[in-house]
């Protein structure tokens, strides 16, 4: 039986007395890598030595964002927000990488999520298990990036094609029919049952969150509600096809397209395009994602900008023949074929596997 340790007592926060760059600051090419907690695992370049000095490999975790990075190489703190951990001697670095992938952590929006992680009890095996097991990790995590990659080039595909076709739905230089998203379907939003009554979220109804739509078909979501959960809101289900918007959210996620694979009920921050016969919705899709910055730049308000109902109905997209989109789909529905027969799904689901195998000693021993 592996000994258990309290997360505290095997890794030190290092973050404190380095100085932090804000984003302002970065630059796209520069002497030295800014570490944030955004996405990106380089957030960007300063020319200033403000670096932390790397002896071990640390880990960086995002406190609002929940990123977490393994760094083996000096760089400068980015932003607010982000914790530098070096675990002690008796613990190795990339070993402490892969557990914290395993730990659920609250959602809390862009609170302070490290408070919790501290309270971890991390299994700690001989030195020698660990490394072992974190070199089978970083072989199925390599399998799983370069399949992803792969998915990233048949998206980047479909992008060109559509650009090809219709050119760009911004500009319109190709001079097609305007019209707002309003006039061609319903558009409407979904609703939080009440937290406080726990049976609310003990169903089987998909429930759609922003931080689920990133650009791609949702077919699984992080959480479920009841029937019951259902008639005490304004939740309603919406059917397989159905286009999300991510209407306000973290960072990026403002803005953000998905389409459903799957019926699904959605919170209040989440825009709802139905299907409709007035358009084909892998165009919308594609059309949408093209959009990106443009629908995000509609935002509205103080510190943090939001989309609405409103001006989604009211967004203008180009209209270009319905049988010019079915044309699209047809060619989507090919490179979908072939995302289909890649192996992203099932690398994805091998290192899920290993992951939670690993620190329950049923890896190596």
């Amino acid at each position: 039986m592996w000994e258990k340790v309290k997360f505290t007592d095997v890794v030190k926060d290092v973050t404190g007395g380095n100085k932090k760059l804000n984003q302002d600051k970065y630059l796209e090419k520069g002497k030295y890598p800014i570490i944030d907690q955004g996405e990106k695992f380089i957030g960007g370049y300063f020319d200033d030595d403000l670096t932390v000095k790397v002896v071990k490999p640390v880990v960086v975790f995002g406190d609002h964002s929940k990123c977490i990075k393994y760094v083996d190489f000096d760089f400068i703190l980015g932003a607010d927000g982000v914790k530098v951990l070096e675990p002690c001697q008796k613990l190795d670095s990339k070993y402490l990488f892969h557990f914290l992938k395993t730990i659920k952590l609250p959602n809390v929006g862009y609170s302070r999520h490290f408070k919790f992680l501290k309270e971890s009890i991390i299994p700690l095996p001989p030195f020698p298990i660990q490394e072992k097991i974190a070199t089978i990790l970083d072989k199925a995590d390599e399998l799983r990036r370069k399949d992803k990659d792969l998915q990233t080039k048949y998206n980047e595909l479909a992008q060109a094609i559509f650009i090809d076709m219709f050119g760009d739905p911004v500009r319109n230089e190709k001079g097609w029919e305007v019209i707002k998203i309003g006039d061609l379907s319903n558009v409407s939003s979904g609703s939080t049952p009440s937290r406080s009554n726990d049976s609310f979220y003990v169903g089987n109804i998909p429930w759609v969150k922003t931080g689920e739509v990133r650009g791609t078909t949702i077919l699984e979501t992080d959480e479920k509600i009841s029937e019951e959960a259902l008639k005490s809101s304004s939740c309603r289900i919406y059917p397989k096809g159905s286009i999300i918007i991510a209407m306000y959210g973290q960072g990026k996620t403002r803005g953000q397209i998905g389409i459903l694979g799957i019926d699904a009920a959605t919170n209040q921050a989440c825009a709802v395009i139905s299907p409709s016969k007035k358009m084909n919705y892998a165009y919308l899709f594609e059309l949408l994602k093209q959009n990106y910055e443009d629908l995000r730049s509609l935002g509205r308000g103080g510190n943090q900008p939001n989309l609405n109902a409103g001006l989604i109905k009211n967004y203008e997209i180009i209209n270009p023949p319905l049988h010019l989109q079915e044309a699209f789909a047809k060619k989507i529905e090919l490179i979908n074929q072939l995302k289909a027969q890649s192996n992203a799904e099932k690398s994805e689901e091998l290192f899920q596997s290993l992951l939670q195998k690993a620190f329950k000693g049923e890896l190596v021993s």
